[in-house]
């Protein structure tokens, strides 16, 4: 299982397809919630409070299978985080 220093990443992580935005609905709002999971305890472990869209951060790319999400793609998975409640926007006027 690949690591992010002493952080386990899940085996979907090393699976390109999770990089893309998937454009079936029932496969995006399973996406979604595997990299909302995957945001949420990654930020707990890590305690990070903060996450920047244009900055780079560790979960957003794999080089070793040379993947990284589209700033589109960001935003989807913190928007989600954000309509839960368990998340917000710094800049306010987001969402």
């Amino acid at each position: 299982m690949q690591r992010l220093g002493d952080f386990r990443l899940p085996p979907f992580f090393n699976y390109p397809p999770y990089f893309t935005l998937q454009p079936v609905r029932e496969t995006r709002e399973k996406q979604v919630q595997l990299w909302k999971d995957l945001i949420l305890d990654y930020c707990r472990s890590q305690k990070l409070y903060i996450i920047s869209l244009e900055e780079d951060f560790p979960l957003f790319s794999n080089p070793k299978i040379e993947r990284s999400l589209s700033h589109e793609a960001k935003e989807v998975f913190l928007a989600a985080l954000v309509y839960e409640g368990r998340a917000e926007w710094m800049d306010k006027g987001k969402g």
